[in-house]
């Protein structure tokens, strides 16, 4: 009888997945900051935080990042405007980006927002589980 081999937990994919990853959060909400800042507790990714889509470009220009995950109401320049600039980087056409909203219905969280199919919604509020589903099945293409 072969043994059965048990399914690795979440947070061993999602450590092992966000193993050295640069994240650039931008978001405007020190709260929601402070829970992506959780979800991401216990995972080797390293957090960076810009308040505005400005302050997100001139990191960009700064550093570099594996995933950004963009809030869409941004002021000025909402999270759609900004994609479509970080988009327009070289080195970026291809880096995944998870939009945090709540303007999304839930039926339609984790679908493919770009042609390439490197970018996902994820509603908010989510849980920690959502939020590290969503980092896993955009990593994992």
């Amino acid at each position: 009888m072969t043994p059965v081999k048990e399914a690795p937990s979440l947070d061993l994919t999602f450590s092992h997945i966000t193993d050295g990853l640069r994240i650039l959060l931008v978001e405007d909400n020190s709260d929601q900051h402070y829970l992506v800042e959780r979800f991401l507790r216990g995972s080797y990714a390293s957090l960076f935080w810009a308040k505005s889509s400005e302050e997100a470009l001139e990191m960009i220009e700064q550093e570099e990042f594996d995933l950004f995950v963009l809030d869409v109401m941004l002021p000025k320049m909402d999270g759609w405007e900004l994609f479509s600039e970080i988009r327009k980087i070289p080195g970026h056409l291809r880096t995944p980006v998870l939009f945090l909203t709540c303007v999304v219905p839930p039926s339609e969280e984790n679908l493919a927002s770009d042609d390439h199919g490197y970018c996902r919604t994820l509603a908010k509020p989510s849980s920690k589980e959502g939020f590290r589903n969503a980092i896993i099945n955009l990593l994992r293409g």
